[in-house]
């Protein structure tokens, strides 16, 4: 048995037992040969990045104070030398002429991203632990806090030793398996099929894990090309 299919039999056992109704015809995610997982570097770049355009965008969700929203958090993405990793996307949530403009309905979906972090952030061991069971919206104040308080980037990339890849490829594979189970539930109009996990983290951390692992050409963080 390969590695590949040692994580697909750990998966749907693990799934099975938490009340997913698992289709165990549903392929292999991604094999070691096939992944190109990103480096620590890219990696908590990128989370850094995403997780403080989120936060503009919750407090717009919020009503809250847009200009001081974005020097605030302005600041923290220039604390850790991330504003040349924003996407084009996330450039509009900081650039203080044009943030106006952004709609409430763009603030809402962009606000999700801080789901599509958490795979990122428990990579760099920032979760205190595994991710939680996606059933609910994640508690994020660790993370902030853990963000607000590093110094710099380096801070937080120092703290990594090395990546696990054989977990980080278990883990996106029983994520790729939740999200294949939230998709079947909505299209076949089952609930039961995905038990009680919550279909908008289960989709959004199955990004985050596709663009971590380099699977279905998913590098592109704002438009990620998925399986499904």
């Amino acid at each position: 048995m390969t590695d590949a299919e040692s994580r697909k039999q750990h998966s749907e056992q693990f799934l099975a037992k938490s009340g997913v109704i698992v289709d165990t015809s549903f392929p292999m995610f991604i094999s070691d040969e096939q992944a190109r997982i990103k480096s620590v570097e890219e990696i908590a770049r990128r989370a850094v990045a995403a997780f403080l355009t989120a936060q503009v965008a919750i407090g717009i969700c919020n009503d809250e104070d847009l200009q001081k929203s974005v020097a605030v958090f302005g600041y923290l993405l220039d604390k850790h030398n991330a504003r040349g990793e924003l996407t084009s996307n996330e450039r509009r949530y900081f650039d203080p002429e044009h943030c106006g403009e952004i709609t409430r309905e763009d603030a809402f979906e962009m606000q999700w991203r801080v789901e599509r972090c958490m795979p990122l952030f428990w990579t760099l061991g920032m979760t205190d632990g595994d991710l939680d069971y996606p059933s609910r919206i994640t508690d994020t104040d660790e993370i902030a806090k853990a963000v607000c308080s590093a110094k710099d980037l380096s801070e937080i990339i120092a703290k990594v030793d090395d990546l696990d890849i054989g977990e980080i490829l278990s883990n996106a594979d029983t994520c790729m398996r939740m999200h294949h189970a939230c998709v079947q539930s909505r299209e076949l109009g089952d609930p039961e099929i995905k038990g009680d996990l919550d279909s908008d983290v289960v989709s959004e951390q199955y990004l985050g894990f596709c663009w971590m692992v380099g699977a279905c050409e998913g590098d592109d963080w704002d438009n990620p090309k998925t399986l499904f």
